[in-house]
């Protein structure tokens, strides 16, 4: 009627001004992401759930979801609230359910003593969300037995077209995130998952058993221990059917993980048919570095950070070499895992070695005289060859300092710029403190301050002492300030939180990090060190300390002051 009419009219006038309804109500539905159609959704507190923490909701829930999947599929509300699930029932998800997830809601698992468990259990279903700001948080700190290692945040089996975004997963008893296989669908098809934190979990961040695109962006993953694993992401099938294709894992980061920050480990594919592919984009951020093993009999591709590993079907990439000098008795640098790096000179080989699971290699050589061009290739285990490099052998800048330190590219740079000397033997020294005196001569001269010839207002620097003018032009500058006592203390080590102080001051450095050391709550250096971490100067020690009150080396300072002057040593 006229009324039909008029409804048609107004909903083509506002479509023709570029307006698009979400909702009508003539219609009453609504289109997910992933392509859901259905109706508006229901609250899970309509069902008896409250979220207060104290009692164990998961019927409840579980009724919201299977009420709103007898209507054909939509959305599952969760208000902020602490709800408390039984996790060896599991709450279940239906096809075409999408679970919305207020900030500040909580899905916390009952103590339990079953060796397995999910949180969520995203089984044999198609068209399945987990969007808003939902936060797992397992039972590891109140389990009731110490066995077992399957108890999961999130499993994800036999599946298509999932979606998980933002959510922070911590203290399960297995796995944050679980990707397997069931008996009806040996893979998942079409997962994405955007943002995730996993923290403290007991085995691993994320299990990748079997999954077809599969896409993980942004990934945070710290803290995995307690039954190996223990890496952050794991890709690692159980059965030969099983597949890993068009795994993309994108953005990684991973801290203080007791295994790897990732780990593909491929044994059970060997024999299969169907190639691999993995694609990682970077390993700049993966603190506890990676592995890829097991690679036997298993065709495809797999690029981590720019290096192949299954090359079967891949050119053999070059060789990435450090400079070699002549007092190296090695040649170190970087290739694809598992190949095999050989040197030569004039032809003849004078050194071989195998590239580690981490893409890393140290051949042992002789020394060679400068001038002296060697040549290296990579090949793989089919016998490819590389491109060859030449390294031309470099004098040595100093007798005790290698192209094999750890700092060498940090100090060279120094030293190109005349920003850094060695001592008069003709030695570097790079473990010696350094001192006060030592950070305003690099200082002043990195930042190109001026040096008048005056004498200082300090006490104990004389004015033929040798770093004079360095002194003034620093205190100048206002980056050093002296003592109540009317002292410099020239020849004091430099803290390393006074380092902090000091290269956040000449390089006028800002930010804040999230992450924090063990060591540094209660130092006054605290937020000159965070402004370091920010700006991928610093990554602190292995044990998660950064040390504000140790010296600091001559190594040491020279690697974070080229990290301050150029962002191409930086680590983030």
């Amino acid at each position: 009627g006229r009324k039909g009419c008029l409804i048609l009219e107004m909903i083509y006038f506002l479509l023709k001004k570029g307006v698009f309804l979400l909702t009508f109500l003539s219609v009453g539905f609504i289109v997910f992401s992933n392509g859901i159609s259905a109706e508006e959704g229901v609250n899970v507190n309509s069902f008896g759930a409250t979220g207060s923490g104290k009692n164990d909701e998961t019927v409840f829930i579980q009724k919201a979801i299977d009420s709103q999947s007898a209507k054909g599929g939509g959305i599952v509300h969760f208000p902020k609230g602490v709800y408390l699930v039984d996790a060896s029932k599991s709450i279940v998800l239906r096809n075409n359910i999408s679970l919305d997830f207020a900030k500040g809601a909580i899905l916390k698992a009952l103590p339990t003593n079953a060796e397995g468990y999910e949180i969520l259990e995203i089984h044999n279903v198609n068209r399945v969300e987990i969007l808003g700001d939902l936060e797992i948080i397992g039972d590891r700190n109140e389990h009731n037995e110490t066995t077992g290692e399957w108890g999961f945040g999130i499993s994800i089996r036999g599946s298509n077209d999932i979606t998980i975004e933002n959510v922070k997963i911590s203290d399960c008893w297995g796995d944050g995130i679980y990707i397997g296989s069931t008996d009806n669908q040996n893979y998942n098809m079409n997962i994405k998952i955007v943002n995730p934190i996993l923290n403290n979990n007991r085995r691993q961040g994320i299990s990748i058993v079997s999954a077809v695109n599969l896409h993980v962006y942004n990934a945070k993953i710290t803290n995995t221990n307690g039954t190996a694993p223990q890496s952050g992401i794991d890709i690692e099938p159980n059965f030969q059917n099983e597949r890993i294709q068009n795994v993309n894992i994108i953005n990684l980061s991973t801290s203080n993980n007791k295994g790897f920050g990732l780990q593909v480990m491929l044994l059970k594919l060997k024999g299969n048919s169907d190639p691999v592919s993995i694609h990682v984009d970077t390993i700049k951020d993966l603190k506890d570095g990676y592995q890829v093993i097991n690679l036997e009999g298993v065709k495809g591709k797999i690029n981590i950070g720019g290096f192949y590993y299954l090359s079967d079907t891949e050119i053999v990439p070059k060789p990435i070499i450090k400079e070699v000098t002549n007092n190296a008795t090695q040649v170190n640098g970087r290739a694809s895992a598992a190949s095999t790096i050989t040197v030569l000179i004039a032809g003849k080989v004078i050194g071989t070695a195998k590239v580690n699971a981490s893409g890393e290699f140290r051949v042992t050589i002789t020394k060679q005289k400068t001038g002296s061009n060697l040549e290296i290739f990579s090949s793989d285990k089919f016998g490819n060859k590389s491109a060859s490099v030449i390294a031309q052998v470099q004098a040595a800048k100093y007798s005790d300092f290698t192209s094999s330190h750890w700092a060498f590219l940090e100090v060279s740079y120094l030293v190109d710029k005349k920003i850094l000397t060695g001592y008069p033997d003709g030695r570097f020294l790079p473990e010696k403190n350094a001192t006060r005196a030592e950070a305003a001569k690099m200082l002043s001269i990195a930042l190109n301050l001026k040096t008048p010839k005056v004498n200082t207002l300090y006490k104990d620097v004389s004015s033929s002492h040798w770093a004079k003018d360095y002194i003034v032009a620093a205190t100048n500058n206002g980056l050093f300030n002296g003592y109540p006592d009317g002292s410099f203390r020239p020849d004091q080590v430099l803290t390393r939180g006074e380092m902090s102080k000091l290269l956040v001051m000449a390089y006028k450095l800002e930010g804040n990090s999230s992450e924090e050391f063990l060591d540094v709550s209660n130092s006054w250096a605290k937020p000159h060190i965070s402004i370091l971490v920010k700006n991928g100067i610093t990554r602190g020690f292995p044990n998660n300390t950064f040390q504000p009150d140790t010296a600091t080396t001559r190594a040491q300072f020279s690697t974070f002051l080229a990290r301050s002057m150029d962002e191409k040593f930086r680590r983030n």
